[in-house]
This record gives C-alpha cells, structure tokens and sequence, in this order.
C-alpha cells in the first residue's frame, strides 16, 4: 500500500503499515520530575508553536518517513467502571462493532451531545478517554497535566489545516499513538488529527478544516485546545533539545 491515504483506512490497518517505532528516551534517563520535557525523543525538539507563540509546541529535529510510531500517550490514568463506564452510551450493541455513530446517540439517556466526556478540557489540562472497541463505553481517562506523570506527547499541537497536519492520532488496544501521515522535513512542528475510526469513536469531524469551519454541532470547541494549553512555562530555555540519552 504504498499510496495509502489515512482517511480512507483503519487504525489496525495503520498499525500494520507502520515502518518503524520512535521510543520516548528511557526512563532512568529522565527527570523524575519532569518526564513531560525530558521523555522526548533525540529527533524532536520543543519550542513555540508556529500557530501562536506563548504555546509549546514539537518539532522535527531530523526527518521523518511516513508511518512512523510516536507514544503512547502518558499522563495520570484514571480506570472507568460501574456507572462511569456507561456515560457514552448506556445500551452499546453486544454484536461485534456496535451500532453506527447516529444509532448510539439516539440510544444515550440523557442523549448524547457532541461527545462531553471525550478528549475535553479541564482547566489547563486535557482529559482524553479511551473508548472500547465500538466507542460505547468509556474504558479509562487519561488526564494530561502533571509533568511527573506525562511524556512530551502533551505538546503536540492539533493542525489547523490539512495541508499542515503530519500525524494522526489512533486508539490502538487501550492505548493513544501517533503516526506520521506523510514525511516531515526537519525544522516542522508536528501537529495531529484523529484517525477514522478514531474520529468516529469520540465524535469529532473527519478533519480539522471541517471542525473549524464553525461546525460546533458536529464538534467539542474543546478539541482545540488539547496538547495545546502548555504556556512557555521554562522561560529561561529557548528550545529544549535532547542531544544524548545519557
């Protein structure tokens, strides 16, 4: 599939077709109080945001083919169980795959507007939910905001454009990947929006363009600032860098 076009496949067809997977920088090499900075990988690099400056963002050190793997996604990871896992959709299909996006939300009591659980943001940190394999119940949150518990991934800036997107970002199993959509130059921050399926599961657009087209029945306006609520809070450092894993 060498002309592969990630809007037209699956997250399991995504993992397959991945080249090659980019490890967050060992654990013993890390600042136990910090992981969010010094987990990054030697290929990447934080600095300010093109899309606005006060914001952190990710950049490419060195370039990057398509198809490559990022994460997962670290943070304070909170299990649903009981009631709290039945807030997307109380009756989800005991049949393989569930009912279709429109069917759960007609189904939900009370019903479901425009995923309220889901990848929202709560204060200056962002709650993203892992779903089941359907998208109808809620399996574990995981709360990005502690420095000590999250990896670099929580700078990732959502893309504004199409053409500026480079990742996607994929429920694989219970956990949240990255992947390279096309290959990146070095000196261009990465950006991301939601795979197919996973787009599907926490009912968001299919693209970042149709979600700023001010479509906010059809979207969380809190999307928008997931991973991208990290002011320059290490003022006295530039650009941080790992140039060496020990």
């Amino acid at each position: 599939m060498a002309d592969w076009d990630w809007r037209e496949i699956n997250d399991e067809t995504l993992a397959q077709l991945c080249v090659f997977h980019v490890p967050d920088k060992p654990v013993q090499h890390q600042d136990a109080k910090n992981r969010a900075i010094t987990s990054l990988p030697l290929n990447l690099t934080i600095r300010p945001s093109t899309e606005d400056p006060s914001r952190m963002g990710v950049w490419s050190v060195d370039y990057i083919p398509r198809g490559v793997r990022f994460g997962p996604l670290l943070g304070e990871v909170q299990q649903m169980n009981g009631a709290d896992c039945a807030l997307i959709c109380p009756a989800e299909a005991a049949s393989a795959g569930g009912p279709s996006a429109s069917a759960r939300n007609r189904s939900a009591s009370p019903p479901l507007t425009v995923a309220p659980k889901k990848w929202k943001r709560k204060s200056n940190c962002v709650v993203i939910q892992v779903t089941s394999p359907s998208g109808g119940r809620a399996l574990k949150t995981i709360i990005v905001e502690d420095d000590s518990r999250c990896n670099w991934m929580k700078f990732v800036n959502v893309a504004m454009t199409n053409e500026s997107q480079n990742l996607v970002a994929c429920q694989i199993e219970k956990d949240i990947y990255f992947y390279s959509i096309r290959s990146i130059k070095p000196n261009s921050e990465l950006t991301f929006w939601f795979s197919k399926d996973y787009s599907q599961k926490i009912n968001y657009p299919v693209s970042c363009e149709i979600a700023r087209m001010g479509k906010r029945e059809e979207t969380n306006h809190d999307v928008f600032f997931f991973l991208s609520t990290r002011k320059r809070t290490h003022s006295n450092h530039k650009e941080t860098r790992n140039v060496a894993n020990s």
